[in-house]
């Protein structure tokens, strides 16, 4: 028995970040909730790029307050950045009768709603410090300048896919399909987004020794980007 549904909720929200200075990473999964509309018939086979849309928030920017953190930089500076990924599906469901707690999930349509706050607590206000965690801001920006063709990668990647999902009935296998769809979306956006913002951030703090070490800041993203590149042949 096939019908159509679609899912509305929170989804998969994946956020990434990275602490300049102390670099770390803390990827945050919610499994998003089933709550289909209900039945609707089945529409004409779209082209996938028709089946896709992104919206991307702006990047949020926010001082916040310095928090004391036992490392070797803590007195100074810290940037934290987060790369949220919110997917919105519609699909196809097919159950068997006979297991009514298997189903299987055919994404239809992505709606991908990405957005990135970066939060700055600067604990020496030196210039210098100042300067550096600009550096690290700067570095997001430029990466999600250009998330959006990330986003839209990543859900041109599940459409049409089958997610196999289980459960203790027919709801909850359904969330559990939809949550490996959003995984696989999120994991794939992250991978092209945060994953690089953490890297060349790791070069950027290397090349200036974390803001001690006098070179022009523009010029140590330069190098940064560049020994990112030529590392992954991108």
């Amino acid at each position: 028995m096939t019908s159509s549904k679609k899912l509305q909720s929170v989804a998969a929200l994946l956020a990434s970040c990275c602490l300049s200075g102390c670099i770390q990473n803390n990827v945050k999964l919610s499994s998003p909730h089933s709550t289909p509309l209900g039945d609707s018939p089945n529409q004409s086979a779209k082209k996938p790029e028709e089946a896709v849309q992104v919206v991307q928030k702006p990047l949020y920017l926010q001082q916040g307050a310095f928090v004391e953190r036992q490392n070797i930089h803590s007195s100074r500076g810290l940037t934290e950045w987060y790369f949220h990924c919110y997917p919105h599906f519609d699909y196809d469901v097919t159950t068997n009768p006979l297991k009514p707690n298997q189903i299987s999930l055919r994404i239809k349509k992505v709606t991908l709603t990405i957005s990135c706050p970066v939060t700055v607590r600067i604990g020496k206000q030196e210039k210098s410090t100042i300067d550096h965690e600009n550096g690290h801001v700067q570095i997001v920006k430029d990466i999600y300048q250009n998330a959006g063709s990330a986003a839209k990668e990543a859900c041109l990647r599940v459409i049409g896919s089958q997610f196999d999902g289980t459960g203790t009935d027919r709801n909850e296998a359904t969330a559990d399909a939809i949550d490996q769809a959003s995984r696989a979306v999120c994991k794939y956006y992250t991978g092209k987004t945060v994953a690089v913002v953490n890297a060349i951030s790791a070069n950027y703090d290397e090349i200036t020794q974390h803001g001690n070490k006098k070179i022009p800041i523009p010029e140590a993203i330069k190098l940064a980007t560049e020994k990112y590149r030529n590392k992954d042949g991108n």
